[in-house]
């Protein structure tokens, strides 16, 4: 709870407690309560008068705010909460009187948390860690107790872009209301077949993994597991060629080993939508593929279990019967997977021409197919030689919509014109989250119809807006039918639709509650009758990391230390291949973002420093390779400069200036590696003229995963950012390649439909802010070892394009992530929107935010007339 100044009865309890916005969980010998107004912590006084029923809390009900706790022994003692709070029963927590129902009741001892707690059910320790982490983790519910199911909770890691009010992140998970918590995703890398982040700038820079990882510090028993794959991911031949390749299976399961012990993940989920079928379309797979899968599910089996503790193994697969009996070996499956999710969902959609509920749980007499229900498919996938209880169904947290072609036609089977509305927050033609659609259904003009069977949830309707869904009734009925029938639990895409604010006014996560109340046991109060619009804490992140525009190398120097470089711009088409491990040149005019876990083991480096003032021209070749990437050698020119100081725990990098002459060959480093000179031109030209206006623009509605040319540019592209077409530039020196769907070398480009004439405008014939050093010293400095949560930043120049980046002070009003645009009263600074939120931003000195180019640019040319 937390104060508002619109709530006085919460105002009045936060000033009795403490000066602080949040009061403070102690975990003391007596109980676990808030702290008191007072310095002295509630004392448990003996109350032999009363009688314990057996060990556990208890409350009478003629006193809310006092509480008795009766230990093993059934000695009983009684505590009174501070002024303005009474006892919570269900959370065993002193809670505002408006979170509680008052009257008697009983709960029993959860598990020590403390070496000397005496009121806990046994002597078992768990490991506790409150307020004791740099993160603001929401503190679970409850401690989950042994159940034999499954809650597996899907996070995509891209929830956190979502416009404000729709906004997830790790902070906002519950850990006990799952058993598994899967990060959705990471992806595979086309040419080195390896494991790669998503998103680099999310997963490693915005710690998304490290803060998903924590929620084990709040949960002991949690499983923390990282996806490889993904929809998108699936669409080219890249996992096909992994399967059916022994080499590069063996690689990927020593690399998985490697990532999943460096990061701290319980395991890895298989996401290969599908093997045979690409994105269901079996006509453009390999039948291969079938066996392929099974040998790399049996490789990585047997390589997860000589770890210690053992890493867990899942895969996601299809419910269609046709993919079913096409991609997967099903027995060998079941042998060597933990647990199979089961994607139970997306039975019917708009593309059908009709409307059809998203996720039925059994066939209804007027479907046309009797394969288009759960309990078909988890029966076939036994049928064909599971174990049902390895098997986990899928439960949509989102539902699709479909637009009617007559609204008078508002049953099953009516037809549609296409897809429904996008929502305010998944912006997603054709589906709603269930944040979204439960607060549309509430509204007047919708019409809500069950199916008195309970073959299906609900449907709803309004004009020519129709949608079909699961709700927390209709989950009751699912995690009925799991337990009636041995099946493994619940797997749900994904926890971040689900409405985790209470907008509906039922309770935080409706339909994680109810899941976590029908198989995992979690003890959760029923919502109240008549509704409940409290809204829950708001979290607490962490800040986000500078940006900064530069390159900086790492080399992976020890069999159990990752080393990930990839852009951080999350603009860019995810076709990256690996990082070298010895650089070869150094680009000033692009992002990347370093990070490496820690190794097993450390060591101490001394570095020795010579001074020079030499240049020379020499051959560098890489001292260590890998077996996934040996880079060639390289003829270049190099400058360097020694840091003027250091520290006794940390020495700076060396400044780096580098030119490197085109290659004479085509190259073989990855094309994102660029090459500048540092030689000041006088004038420059635009290399292409202003965009056309014909062709996809930006704004326009897409599909994830859809990429174009911009029109008039070769240097930048166009691609598909929350349903709508955004502008994403090349690396410096590169090209677009709409055939590739690359940034390529010029040279493989063909850049004449891009272009459309002669024009060119004359750029700013220098930088203010770069200087040139002619005669530096060289250094062999190095700097020392890193930390696994800190990588020693690399010092260079500012890029021409970037701006001087000084955040400030929000500006109101909503916006899409990377929007740019000036501001009214300063031609030097424009705002930038981040995470949903306009930022103002400055420009370098002595420059103009031209918003035409989208840049800080000269004076005379920026146009700005304020």
């Amino acid at each position: 709870p937390t104060s508002t100044s619109s709530d006085t009865e919460t105002a009045t309890a936060t000033r009795d407690i403490s000066d602080e916005e949040t009061p403070r969980i102690v975990a003391s010998s007596t109980a676990t309560t808030y702290r008191p107004p007072h310095p002295d912590s509630t004392t448990a006084t003996p109350a032999p008068d009363f009688v314990c029923p057996g060990p556990g809390f208890h409350r009478r009900s003629d006193s809310c705010d006092v509480y008795y706790v009766c230990n093993q022994r059934l000695e009983a003692f009684m505590l009174r909460c501070p002024h303005g709070l009474v006892f919570d029963l269900t959370r065993r927590i002193c809670n505002w009187p408006r979170y509680v129902s008052c009257g008697s009741g009983y709960s029993p001892l959860s598990v020590c948390t403390h070496p000397e707690e005496v009121f806990c059910n046994d002597k078992k320790m768990v490991q506790a860690n409150i307020n004791n982490s740099s993160l603001h983790l929401r503190q679970p519910s409850f401690r989950q107790g042994r159940s034999n199911y499954r809650v597996v909770c899907f996070f995509s890691n891209w929830a956190t872009n979502r416009p404000s009010g729709g906004s997830y992140v790790p902070e906002n998970i519950d850990p006990s209301l799952c058993s598994h918590v899967i990060y959705a995703f990471s992806i595979l890398d086309g040419s080195s077949l390896l494991i790669k982040p998503s998103d680099l700038e999310a997963d490693i820079s915005h710690d998304l993994y490290k803060r998903v990882l924590s929620l084990k510090g709040r949960q002991p028993e949690l499983k923390v597991m990282i996806s490889l794959g993904g929809w998108v991911d699936s669409r080219t031949d890249k996992y096909s060629r992994l399967v059916s390749d022994a080499t590069s299976r063996r690689k990927l399961v020593e690399f998985a080993v490697m990532m999943l012990n460096a990061y701290g993940f319980d395991g890895l989920d298989l996401h290969w939508l599908f093997p045979a079928c690409p994105q269901m379309n079996c006509n453009a797979g390999s039948a291969r593929d079938k066996r392929g899968f099974a040998s790399l599910v049996r490789e990585l089996r047997s390589e997860f279990d000589r770890q210690s503790p053992h890493l867990l193994l899942s895969a996601t697969v299809s419910s269609a019967r046709g993919i079913v009996n096409r991609a997967y070996d099903v027995p060998a499956l079941s042998r060597d997977l933990d647990f199979i999710n089961v994607m139970t969902y997306d039975f019917h959609t708009s593309q059908e021409g009709k409307t059809g509920h998203v996720a039925p749980l059994y066939m209804r007499p007027e479907d046309k197919y009797e394969a288009q229900n759960t309990a078909f498919a988890l029966d076939l996938w036994v049928k064909s030689g599971a174990d049902r209880s390895k098997l986990v169904m899928g439960i949509p947290f989102y539902g699709q919509t479909f637009q009617l072609s007559n609204i008078g036609q508002t049953g099953l089977n009516a037809p549609v014109l296409g897809p429904g509305d996008a929502g305010s927050i998944t912006l997603q033609k054709g589906m709603l989250s269930y944040m979204e659609l439960c607060q549309k259904v509430r509204g007047s003009g919708w019409h809500v119809v069950r199916d008195p069977s309970g073959a299906i949830g609900p449907y709803a309707y309004n004009g020519d807006q129709w949608i079909s869904y699961d709700d927390p009734i209709s989950i009751v009925a699912k995690t009925k039918y799991i337990r009636d029938n041995g099946f493994g639990g619940a797997m749900v895409w994904t926890i971040d639709f689900d409405d985790f604010l209470n907008k509906c006014c039922r309770e935080p996560n409706p339909l994680l509650r109810t899941l976590a109340r029908q198989l995992l046991a979690i003890p959760l109060a029923p919502p109240r009758p008549g509704g409940d619009c409290s809204t829950p804490s708001p979290v607490v992140t962490p800040s986000p990391p500078p940006k900064t525009t530069t390159y900086s190398y790492g080399k992976i120097t020890k069999p159990t230390t990752i080393n990930w470089v990839s852009s951080v711009d999350s603009n860019r088409p995810q076709t990256s291949k690996p990082r070298p491990t010895t650089p070869t040149s150094t680009t000033q005019k692009s992002s990347t973002y370093v990070w490496t876990p820690p190794p097993t083991t450390t060591s101490r480096t001394t570095t020795t420093t010579r001074r020079t003032t030499t240049t020379t021209r020499r051959t560098t070749t890489p001292r260590t390779s890998t077996w996934w990437w040996t880079p060639p050698p390289q003829t270049t020119r190099v400058t360097t400069t020694t840091p003027r100081t250091s520290t006794s725990w940390w020495t700076p990098p060396p400044q780096t200036i580098r030119t490197t002459h085109k290659p004479a060959t085509p190259p073989t480093r990855p094309p994102w590696i660029t090459t500048t000179t540092t030689r000041r031109p006088r004038s420059t030209t635009a290399a292409f003229p202003p965009p056309a206006a014909s062709g996809p623009q930006v704004g326009d509605a897409c599909h994830s995963g859809e990429f174009y040319q911009q029109p008039g540019d070769c240097t930048r592209f166009l691609r598909c950012l929350q349903g709508k077409l955004a502008v994403a530039k090349c690396a410096p020196g590169l090209r677009w390649s709409q055939v590739k769907k690359i940034c390529d070398w010029p040279r493989n480009v063909d850049c004449s439909a891009a272009t459309a004439g002669p024009a060119a405008t004359t750029r700013p014939p220098s930088q203010p802010w770069m200087t040139t050093t002619r005669r530096p010293a060289a250094t062999t400095t190095r700097p020392t070892s890193s930390t696994w949560w800190w990588q020693p930043p690399s010092t260079t120049r500012q890029p021409v394009t970037a701006a001087h980046l000084r955040p400030s002070t929000p500006v109101m009003g909503p916006c899409r992530n990377d929007e740019k645009g000036p501001m009214s009263s300063d031609c030097s600074r424009f705002r930038q929107c981040y995470n949903g939120k306009w930022i103002i931003r400055r420009c370098a000195p002595g420059l103009e935010w031209n918003d035409q180019k989208q840049i800080c640019d000269w004076p005379h040319l920026a146009g700005c007339t304020i």
